[in-house]
């Protein structure tokens, strides 16, 4: 929940400016002003924002339904599983092996408000697009099934420098400037120059980081030029489109009914009345899921 708070001088005075989105150790009392309860701090300290970590943001912020470092191990079992050439699979190791990018994956947002808006959404929808991606490759022989896994698990990478992850999602100054994108593309640079990548699977590489988004309008650098380039957009716009629709229905099991208007989507959603089916149960329909070592983690869709 949410509860506003105070802190009046003295006390306000040791501070020159509490971040927005900072977690902090607080003492004080609540009390009722005009109806509505509030927080008033007579003692607050500032926690060191390196000691943040997925468990600690978990306490205050959104986050998604599946444990991050399950959704991280998934996403590289799925590229050692299916990638067989050895320069992509190597490359995809050292990116997802550096501690670096590791913690910030764990922690990083798919966006800021629109979709899987949470600690640990960036990975969600990059699972959720590889296996898209993967499923469209098996009803589409001719697309270059290595390629489009590697640009799948790469496109969004820059995601974890365009915004700052935490209690609060907000815009980096570098990811209003300039974009998840060219983020991504930066982010990759030297592991591409230490790869032994072929050059024209570089350049493919990174043309679907640059076209993912579709149209110029929506943000592309570039438009869909290739095939598999027009599936990774493709798959990606799927997964956003459909968690949007899937979130504004929290509870499914009341049917049916509408959503309120979606503004990215400009229309509101009808949530129709369920195809009855053998032993149906209100877990119809939702993500497969299976308990590994405890935890709960989204199944293969394809």
């Amino acid at each position: 929940g949410k509860i506003g708070a105070n802190i009046w001088p003295p006390a306000s005075r040791r501070y020159e400016e509490i971040p927005k989105g900072a977690l902090v150790d607080a003492e004080g009392h609540a009390d009722i002003y005009k109806e509505r309860l509030q927080f008033n701090i007579r003692w607050l300290e500032l926690l060191d924002p390196e000691d943040q970590a997925y468990e600690s943001v978990a306490e205050f912020a959104p986050v998604g339904k599946y444990d991050p470092a399950l959704l991280f191990r998934e996403l590289r079992q799925l590229c050692r599983r299916e990638l067989k050439h050895q320069p992509l699979l190597d490359l995809l190791e050292a990116v997802f092996g550096d501690p670096g990018l590791r913690k910030q994956l764990l922690l990083a947002p798919a966006a800021k408000s629109v979709h899987q808006a949470y600690a640990g959404g960036l990975l969600e929808h990059t699972l959720n697009v590889a296996r898209i991606c993967l499923a469209l490759a098996d009803l589409y022989p001719g697309l270059d099934r290595q390629i489009l896994l590697a640009g799948a698990a790469l496109h969004d990478l820059g995601k974890i420098r365009e915004y700052d992850a935490g209690v609060v999602i907000d815009y980096t100054q570098a990811g209003q400037l300039l974009g998840h994108t060219f983020l991504g593309l930066e982010i990759l640079e030297p592991f591409l120059a230490a790869s032994h990548l072929e050059e024209g699977l570089k350049e493919h590489l990174k043309h679907l980081i640059l076209s993912h988004h579709g149209e110029h309008e929506y943000g592309a650098a570039r438009l869909p030029q290739t095939i598999e380039a027009f599936a990774l957009h493709h798959a990606d716009n799927l997964d956003a489109k459909l968690d949007i629709c899937m979130a504004s229905f929290p509870d499914q099991s009341q049917r049916p009914a509408w959503s309120p208007r979606i503004p990215w989507l400009e229309r509101a959603i009808f949530l129709p009345v369920r195809t009855p089916a053998p032993d149906d149960d209100e877990s119809c329909g939702a993500p497969d899921v299976k308990k590994r070592d405890g935890q709960a983690i989204m199944g293969s869709l394809i």
